[in-house]
Formats: structure tokens, sequence, C-alpha cells
């Protein structure tokens, strides 16, 4: 039988090296290593800093870092003899050629299907380190017509390639079978034999699924090298008024609350329920939601399994609008986006200055008390999930940003008491907060009957995410001095507090009245500018507000539903908490600024960064309110 082979012999071990180095650079980033391939073809990897906790290291490199059967080692001494020195993975080139990732049979099937959705694969079987990919062409017939399905030059130059750069000592062969017909075959063989059948059309995958597949693999190489980011994606607007509501596990509030403030609710349906069920709970017909869809005002996000769903109506919604329902890769492409473009604009990210970052973290523990460790891990954050992010999103999805989030600083401090229970919550809530993030939009926590609510967990996330963001040379001086007022980012709410709502009012006389064009810049603005008062100056500011309404409006008659921008409820919303998220921060900031800390080498060239982001100029935000417009569904109330 006749096969193309790609022999990868040359390269064995060595995608698994690099990425075996890259993890460790992950969990110690202020290593500074070498990778050396020795003359019996084992590797060792030198750690070139002169003082670390080796022993620690060491430990935990066996214990959760080095693969199973790789040769290789750590050293603190460069090998002796021959050796031939292997290039490290750079953080822009962590996907390229999946270096490091093994995936079973399934996994591969999905990949290649996905990557190259015109090639007819059919089956994949495996045999002592060797992949065998078989691609059927075939005849179909459809009345009188005979169309012939076959691999064509190009897209077989363009699956060698891809083959002959997949780094992880894998050969493969090609076979391209010439069949009856189409290949009917699904799932593992009969007899438990190692063939693994592909066929996406009996598999009954989602066309959303297969497109979001696609969207991922094609792209990913693209989105480290900042070529492909999240203005790029088809469900995503960086200038739309957003915010994201979770409703996959545990209840939420009333949807008109997000329809009355935002021109976009992102929103993750429940799971094993039927859809039916829960329009009632919410008092809104399946045809009234899909028309608030068709007006772009619901995008639903599937962070969890299609199959997990109501496949039924996610069909529907798609071949009505496609772009309205966005899958697991699509969502791991938005967050991979964000995580790069959040480390290469943090201002603390670039090369030289997480190198001194270590004494920095020492300075600042030194002079605060604090400890070292955790000042050093809350800071090069942006910098780890880089590195941590591609494996966890390619595998597991936004569920698992749990493994690459900032809940590890704030659930694991050294020198805190935290309980098991507290860890937990925020290890379940971390994927809502990071997604929220990664959307910019106003993250509405969760309510459960119970009172249950994952407010205080997602707002410390939302803080410390809100500052990687804002540690930039355009907007660390807003952040800081504490101007940056709601909505923009990972921001916190509480609605019941915020709005009081008339559920007999049908959402689409609500939103007739409250469509996206009048919601926004408006109903931003106005919180903006009360979330800027103090509880006196708002008390004035709401009042003024009504009065001037009611000049305007005369005798009209009012409804009941109300708008409450309490001072608690602002404050909150305003996304500013001290404690331990923005402690070392804010700490880095003050001791760089005193004279005897100018003088010293590690601090003089982020002293300057600091000093440039600190003299921005900013425009405030000015009082344009559109109570009057929506009063016949919305008003003030006065404290």
């Amino acid at each position: 039988m006749d096969y193309i082979e790609i022999k990868n012999e040359k390269q064995i071990h060595y995608g698994l090296v690099r990425k075996t180095d890259l993890d460790l650079r992950a969990e110690y980033p202020e290593l500074h290593t070498v990778i050396y391939q020795i003359e019996d073809d084992s590797f060792v990897i030198h750690i070139k800093n002169r003082k670390v906790d080796y022993n620690r290291i060491e430990t935990e490199f066996e214990k959760s870092i080095k693969p199973i059967l790789v040769p290789i080692v750590l050293s603190l001494q460069k090998p002796k003899g021959k050796f031939k020195i292997l290039s490290s993975l750079e953080d822009a080139d962590i996907p390229k050629g999946l270096q490091g990732v093994l995936m079973p049979k399934f996994r591969w099937a999905d990949m290649l299907m996905s990557k190259f959705s015109k090639i007819n694969f059919y089956k994949i079987s495996d045999e002592a380190g060797m992949v065998n990919i078989h691609i059927g062409n075939y005849w179909s017939k459809s009345g009188s017509t005979r169309k012939y399905h076959f691999l064509t030059k190009v897209q077989k130059e363009q699956l060698v390639d891809f083959l002959e750069k997949y780094q992880s000592g894998i050969d493969f062969r090609i076979y391209i079978d010439e069949l009856d017909s189409a290949p009917e075959q699904n799932g593992h063989s009969k007899d438990n034999s190692l063939i693994y059948y592909c066929n996406r059309a009996v598999r009954d995958t989602p066309k959303f699924v297969q497109r979001d597949e696609s969207l991922w693999y094609d792209n990913v190489e693209h989105i480290f090298e900042g070529e492909f980011q999240k203005n790029h994606l088809y469900f995503y607007d960086k200038n739309e008024f957003s915010c994201y509501v979770d409703f996959s596990v545990y209840p939420n509030i009333d949807l008109r609350y997000f329809v009355l403030l935002y021109q976009r609710i992102y929103l993750s349906p429940p799971i094993d329920k039927n859809f039916e069920d829960w329009f009632r709970t919410h008092s809104i017909s399946r045809r009234d939601f899909i028309e608030l869809i068709l007006r772009e005002r619901i995008t639903i996000l599937l962070v969890q399994d299609v199959s997990r769903y109501d496949r039924n109506f996610l069909n529907e919604v798609f071949s009505l609008k496609p772009e309205a329902i966005v899958s697991k890769r699509a969502i791991a492409c938005l967050q991979q986006c964000d995580i790069i473009e959040t480390s290469n604009n943090y201002l603390f990210g670039d090369g030289v200055s997480i190198k001194e970052m270590k004494s920095i973290s020492d300075l600042i523990a030194k002079n605060t008390k604090m400890d070292a460790s955790l000042v050093f891990k809350t800071l090069v954050w942006p910098v780890v999930a880089r590195r941590k992010s591609f494996d966890v999103l390619q595998l597991g999805g936004v569920l698992s940003a749990s493994v690459y989030g900032v809940n590890k600083i704030i659930s694991n401090p050294p020198a805190t008491k935290i309980s098991e229970t507290s860890e937990f919550m925020f290890n379940v809530f971390s994927y809502a907060s990071h997604l929220s993030s990664s959307l910019n939009a106003t993250y509405f926590p969760v309510r459960g009957e119970d009172g249950f609510t994952d407010a205080s967990y997602t707002e410390q996330m939302g803080t410390l995410l809100n500052f990687y963001k804002s540690a930039t040379i355009d907007s660390l001086k807003k952040f800081v001095e504490g101007e940056r007022q709601l909505i923009r980012g990972n921001t916190i709410i509480e609605p019941i507090e915020l709005l009081k709502v008339n559920d007999y009012i049908p959402i689409l006389e609500l939103e007739d009245v409250l469509n996206r064009d009048i919601v926004f810049p408006n109903s931003k603005r106005l919180m903006e500018t009360l979330a800027s008062l103090n509880g006196e100056e708002q008390q004035r500011k709401i009042k003024m507000y009504n009065n001037e309404i009611n000049k305007f409006l005369g005798t009209q008659k009012k409804t009941g539903l109300v708008l409450d921008l309490g001072t608690q409820t602002l404050n909150i919303a305003i996304g500013l908490a001290s404690g331990v998220p923005t402690g070392p921060l804010t700490s880095l900031l003050k001791l760089m600024s005193k004279k005897p800390l100018k003088r010293l080498n590690p601090v003089r060239g982020l002293l300057e960064k600091v000093e440039l982001a600190m003299n921005q100029n900013e425009e405030d935000t000015r009082n344009i309110h559109f109570l009057s417009r929506i009063n016949r569904v919305a008003k003030l109330k006065e404290i």
C-alpha cells in the first residue's frame, strides 16, 4: 500500500524537552536556563541563576513538572564533554508545532478535521511511535450527477508541512485509500483495536463547534505572535457596553436588569435543563428571547461541552444568527488573546524587567514586612499566565482557568491562612472572572436560591485582573489614583441593590424603550458620574436630576421601576477594593518613589516607566444622562 512517510527521528524528545523547560520557567519565572543535549541523547537543563533554592526547585521538578520517561535532569553546573545547545521555547512560540502536546486519537481526529476541514480523514491508528492517518478518495452521486472527492496537491502539501513541524518525536504515515463510497464509521472499532474512526457527519458535531475548532487551530500561533487579537473574533466588539451573566450551574437574576443597562448581554445558559423551563422562570417566551438575540442584545456563550445543553434550541439560534452561538473553542481563543494582550502591554512584563522583579520583590518585602514570594508572584502573573495557559485552553478550555488564574495568587499566599473552602471557591469561580475580564464586560455574580453568591470571590479576582489591564503606560495613573470609574473591565455590581424590576413587564416592551442605541453611552455615563461622588454628593445630584426630569415631564405617569444607585453599591461597582490583590502593587509604586531606592540599579528602569505612566493626562467623563428618555420604565431612587 502506498503512503507518505514523515520521519521526525532527528527531533525525538525535542518538543517535550523544550516544553518541560518552559513549564519550569512558568513555575519559576526568575530562572535563567540553558538546555543541553549530551552524547547519550539525554538532556540537562542548566540553571544559571546564582542564588536559588535548588533543592526545592529540583523536588518540584521531579514531582510535578518532568514528563515520565523523558531523559532530562536539572543541574547548577554546565555539563562536561560533548554537547549541543537546544534552543529554548520563547514565549511567542509556545504553540508552534504543538511542541510537547500529546493527544489521544480522538483529539487528534478532532484537531486534524478542524484544521483541515476539507480533507476526507476517516481513520487513525498508531503503532510503536508511528501514527497512521488514512484519507479516503471516493465518488458520490446526487441524482444523475457524480462527484469525485479527493486529496488535492495543495491539501497534501499543507498537511505534510504541518506534520513535519509537529515536535513530539512522532513519525507519521499518510495513506490515501480509494473507497467505493463515503466512509460511515464512527468511534472505536468493534474489535477494540487501536483504530479510531473519524467521520464528522456521523459524529454529529454541530457546525458552530466545527467553526470554532477551526478558529482555534488556524489562529493560535498568530495569537501568541500578537497578530490575531480579540477584535478579530466574530463575536467581540471592544466598543460595546456589555455584561456577562452565568446561568450555567447556579441561578441568577432577571434578564430585565441586563437589558436595562447594557448593549450586549453575554450569557451562559443553564446545562442539563430544557430551555423552556428556564424561560418560564424568567417570565419570557422562547420567541422573545430569540428576538433579543436577533437584535444583537444577547450572545450565548457555551462554557461547557455542547452535549450538556438544549441542542434543539442552539441549532435553531444558529440557523437564524450563526454568530450568536459561541462554543468552548472560540471562548478559549478569546481568553488566549486576552492573556497575550495583557502580557504584551504589561508595564513590568518585558524581558529586562522580569529579571529585576525578584530583587524588587525582596526590597518591597523588606520595607513592608510582606512575603517576598507573594509579591513576586503578584508582579509576574501575566508572564506566568502566558506560559501556562496554552496547555490548559488547548485541553480543557476556560473552565480550567484556575490552573493559571489570579486565584493562585489570592488563594495560596504563604503567610496567610485561608480556609480550604475559600480556596475551593476561588478555583470554582476563577473562569467567570477571567471570562468577563476577557470580554471587558461587567460581571454579575450568581444568585443561588439559598442566598449563595460568588461576589466576594470574583470581586477579589476582578480587582487584580483590573490592575494588570491598567498597568500600562497609558492607564496606570488613573488606576492607582483611584480615578478608575465604573463599567469597563471585570467590575462587580450588586444588581439586586442596583435595580428593582417589575417582572410583569414583557421583556420586548422593555427592550423597545431601552434599545442598544439609547442604553449606550448614556447608562454608562450616568453610573460613572454617580460612582465618582461620595454619599452626600450623590444625594444632591440625584435630587437635582429628579427635579429637572419632573420639570421636563410635567405630570406624566411614572412607573414603579426604579434605578437604585446607593453609596454602598456604587463603591463596590468601582472595583477598587484594597487588600491582598493590590497591596504589593501599591507598595511597589510607593517604595520606588523614595530617593534611597532610586539609586538602586534594579529600580531605575522601572521607575522611569512608572513616572511616565503616572504623568499621563486624562479627560474626565462628564454628566450626560438619559433618565428623561427612559422614565416610562426607570427612574433614579432618592436615598
